[in-house]
């Protein structure tokens, strides 16, 4: 597989910074006006005990517990004062650098090379096209079906071993998220290998997510091994929602289609 390289940052990323420091600057410039010359030392950090120092002065003076909201607000206000210096800061060097991008930046010359020269030139990144292609590409292992397995078929023609699990697939599909079939895994504190019902990419994040669907919820025992199951994951850092998605559903509680597609759109956005 080609190696390619990731910008660390992207012009609206950048754009989406600046904003957001400019924000924070106009809301702490209006509540960090500077109305005291006192100081905040804080001495023994098991039990911090607060004094209060006059600048310009040696002396520093003991604040009483009765008086601690004093302690607060000088605290408060010199990390606030730290948070504007840095922030200042860091925007003119931000503002330089958006001056740089505005000239274009060496990924986007590609773009703009003609169609002759992207035919035959290796990008620094990778388009999204070519990334999901070489994705869905890969080459792995099927956990194979019984004999006396039903026989069904997804959108894009290939077999699954339930209902729902069609559903999520045409679904997936549907929404545009490229996804892989029980692509096997190897998990810690597991001698064989898993084949979690689907490996999705998150295109824009550059990341897999994968979804388990369990449909036989009111069967104990079936129920038992989901559990276990799931502990498995989290033992290996997969959690709801992070990296992977669960679904459940029983006889008298089936798969929901519009919940499953606000799941998906929410966290592989």
């Amino acid at each position: 597989m080609k190696k390619f390289y990731a910008a660390p940052i992207s012009a609206d990323d950048l754009s989406a910074r600046i904003e957001y420091i400019r924000k924070v600057l106009k809301e702490k410039s209006c509540t960090c006006e500077k109305v005291t010359d006192q100081h905040l030392i804080v001495l023994n950090k098991t039990h911090p005990q607060y004094y209060v120092r006059e600048e310009g002065s040696s002396h520093r003076q003991y604040i009483p517990k009765r008086n601690i909201q004093h302690a607060v607000q000088l605290a408060q206000e010199e990390y606030d004062r730290q948070i504007i210096r840095n922030l200042q800061s860091e925007l003119r060097a931000l503002l330089r650098l958006q001056q740089h991008y505005a000239a274009g930046t060496a990924e986007q010359l590609f773009e703009n090379l003609g169609a002759g020269r992207m035919a035959i030139v290796h990008p620094l990144i990778q388009t999204d096209e070519d990334y999901v292609k070489c994705w869905l590409e890969q080459k792995y292992p099927s956990k194979g079906f019984s004999d006396d397995a039903p026989v069904l078929i997804t959108d894009r023609g290939e077999r699954v071993r339930s209902k729902s699990e069609v559903i999520i697939a045409n679904t997936l599909n549907r929404m545009g998220k490229p996804y892989l079939y029980e692509r096997p895994l190897k998990l810690s504190g597991y001698e064989k290998y898993l084949y979690p019902d689907f490996t999705v990419l998150n295109i824009k994040k550059r990341c897999e997510v994968l979804i388990e669907h369990f449909g036989k919820m009111d069967d104990p025992g079936y129920a038992e091994n989901c559990l276990r199951k799931i502990r498995l994951y989290e033992q290996n850092g997969y959690f709801q929602g992070d990296r992977i998605l669960f679904t459940f559903e029983s006889l008298e509680n089936p798969l929901d289609i519009r919940n499953l597609q606000k799941m998906i759109g929410h966290f592989l956005e």
